[in-house]
């Protein structure tokens, strides 16, 4: 309001400028929780600029933050009725008793389970059986450590393969919806989050339990004593089926635009539809108690995260619409002369490195409109860069607070500071490799 803008930038974009640059400290500092930071577009820009109130919190609204509502409900009925220590205990013991096999097990689930609830959920149902595990008279302190490592990075890997796995995939998709008018679709991110996660797995399994011994088989079973289930109750199994009726209509939803009258199906409606039958199927008998889900348990899901994808968009739309995009993709024309490889290379290790500091939703939300930017100053697809980032943004795996799962496995005690940063930065210099690799060779497949 003070300073003049620079050159070629009229006032709207130096306006919107300084709120990116303001929300980008406070969601890297949290003076307040990130969702109200995204609360500051609708306050600030109708006062700053001359972007009508409807457009800029029309992002709000955008299709996929019912997705991932539908998304958070299907992972609360799932949570809450068990289906995810069943799938947990089927994993392990078909993964056998020797103390590689185990680790690969334990990596195996935590992914699996993060590509369709929280990577945090996914690993507090896990972290009881593997303590319970280490107290076992042949758990090594080898074995300690890679199967909480494991544990933790198979849970941030995991979800990474669907575009409910973690928010800055569903960002991604809403960016590319506002901005660039690209649909990506459930089974199109599939087609890229699934292969980074079928490549990096077995890698970050080498790499933790390449050293471990051949003793454990007393571990293995304490695991799997743990987590036995019973017979699967009735809620459970109706929770299954809505589970798989939704994964299958995600995936197949390409093919089904194509029948009669479905055309307009959609992913958002399938995560919306789902949501819905989980308070309308009972819990037991048909017109006796509860249903498989109450608003008891839907009240405590984490609405922020929807107030951070509505305040990450708008303010992406609001630097393409005041002008700001295109003058940064001006001043970034330079980056054109470098090859498509180091700019991805580069992209992704800043975002490995800021994700080990901030957030990785606040970072991928901030980052967004940047990625544009570089997208018209190289003339590299937007939705490349765009992977790179949002895949990047889940490699954070040297602090013990880069990422809720690092957290909680540095929290049991039995892995110092050293031993995670010595595993972690291996693992970041991996995921820049694969990350760069990945896009540049299946992006222009997939988009």
């Amino acid at each position: 309001m003070v300073v003049p803008p620079p050159p070629g930038l009229g006032a709207d974009g130096w306006r919107t400028l300084a709120l990116a640059l303001c929300m980008a400290i406070w969601w890297s500092t949290e003076p307040v929780p990130i969702g109200i930071t995204a609360l500051l577009p609708p306050v600030l820009l109708p006062l700053t600029t001359e972007a009508p109130l409807a457009a800029i919190t029309a992002p709000y609204a955008n299709p996929l933050v019912f997705l991932f509502l539908g998304g958070f409900l299907l992972a609360a009925a799932v949570e809450r009725h068990g289906l995810h220590r069943r799938l947990a205990w089927h994993v392990l013991r078909l993964a056998g008793t020797e103390p590689r096999r185990l680790v690969l097990g334990v990596m195996l689930v935590s992914a699996l389970l993060s590509m369709w609830i929280s990577n945090t959920a996914a690993v507090l149902l896990l972290l009881p059986v593997v303590l319970s595990v280490l107290k076992a008279e042949d758990a090594t302190p080898g074995l300690a450590v890679a199967l909480l490592l494991g544990l933790a990075y198979g849970a941030s890997i995991g979800g990474t393969g669907t575009l409910i796995g973690t928010p800055p995939n569903a960002l991604l998709a809403g960016w590319l919806s506002e901005a660039r008018g690209v649909d990506l679709s459930f089974a199109q991110w599939a087609m890229l989050g699934v292969p980074f996660v079928a490549l990096f797995l077995p890698v970050a399994w080498w790499l933790l339990a390449r050293r471990l011994g051949r003793g454990g088989a007393d571990a293995a079973h304490a695991a799997l004593a743990l987590l036995r289930p019973g017979p699967p109750a009735r809620p459970e199994a109706r929770v299954a089926v809505l589970f798989a009726l939704a994964a299958g209509l995600w995936m197949t939803r390409p093919l089904l635009n194509a029948l009669p009258g479905l055309g307009a199906l959609s992913d958002e409606g399938i995560a919306l539809g789902i949501g819905i039958a989980l308070f309308l199927v009972p819990a037991g008998r048909i017109g006796e108690g509860r249903a498989l889900l109450t608003w008891d348990e839907a009240k405590d899901l984490p609405w922020q995260v929807l107030l951070l994808f509505g305040g990450g968009l708008s303010l992406a739309a609001a630097m393409d619409r005041s002008g700001l995009a295109l003058w940064l993709g001006q001043g970034l024309a330079g980056m054109g002369a470098l090859p498509a490889i180091a700019v991805l290379a580069t992209l992704a290790l800043t975002v490995v490195l800021l994700t080990e500091l901030v957030s990785n939703t606040a970072v991928v939300a901030a980052l967004l409109p940047v990625v544009g930017a570089i997208a018209e100053g190289t003339g590299l697809m937007p939705e490349m860069l765009g992977a790179a980032l949002a895949l990047s943004a889940s490699c954070a795996f040297m602090l013990p607070a880069a990422t809720p799962p690092n957290a909680l496995v540095f929290a049991s005690g039995q892995v110092t500071v050293a031993r995670m940063m010595r595993a972690g930065a291996v693992m970041n210099l991996v995921s820049v490799v694969l990350v760069t690799l990945l896009t540049m060779l299946l992006a222009p497949l997939v988009f």
